[in-house]
């Protein structure tokens, strides 16, 4: 669910982006406007923060894969 929250100085803003965190909300948009400064948060992680994660993990597993190659080339060749 989303929530928007109006803030007044960098102070203010600091203060209201960690608590919204601590809450485990994410930060999804900064709305700096005729009508006042906002901040939007959102519970759900933003699609890009997802992707970003899902492609360490595939690098990761990738490597992996890679070292047990590499481990049972070396065990043949020794056998």
């Amino acid at each position: 669910m989303k929530v928007t929250i109006q803030y007044l100085d960098d102070v203010e803003k600091e203060s209201i982006i960690a608590d919204q965190l601590l809450k485990g909300s994410f930060l999804v948009e900064q709305q700096n406007v005729t009508e006042g400064n906002f901040l939007v948060f959102d519970d759900e992680q933003p699609i890009g923060n997802r992707i970003d994660g899902l492609q360490t993990d595939n690098m990761i597993v990738m490597m992996s894969l890679a070292d047990i190659y590499a481990e049972i080339q070396t065990l043949k060749g020794g056998a």
